[in-house]
């Protein structure tokens, strides 16, 4: 019985998780975070001994819906080699980057 509670809490704080994650996904502006609890759940998942199969779908649906809605907004390709510094302009703007091929973009 003690283990059948721990199991029932366990999934509790799965679905709670899962739910957290379909809020922040549903929002359409908060995707990392939505990953981010997905993530959670996923590991709670991972981390539990006994789990109902359903509690184990619906954390990977989560996940899985985070996961693909995550897109990419930047990525540096200009330089040749490892980037090797960043700086930010005060107000947030603008990126510089330096790199191992010796040049600043």
């Amino acid at each position: 019985r003690v283990r059948n509670s721990e199991t029932a809490a366990k999934e509790n704080e799965i679905e709670a998780l899962v739910k957290t994650s379909e809020a922040l996904y549903s929002s359409n502006r908060q995707a990392l975070d939505a990953l981010h609890w997905g993530m959670e759940a996923g590991i709670k998942v991972l981390e539990a001994e006994l789990v109902g199969t359903q509690t184990e779908q619906s954390a990977i649906a989560a996940l899985q819906r985070a996961y693909y809605s995550v897109v990419e907004k930047n990525r540096m390709t200009s330089h040749a080699d490892v980037i090797t510094d960043v700086a930010f302009s005060p107000d947030g703007s603008m990126i510089a980057s330096s790199s191992g091929d010796n040049t600043v973009n």
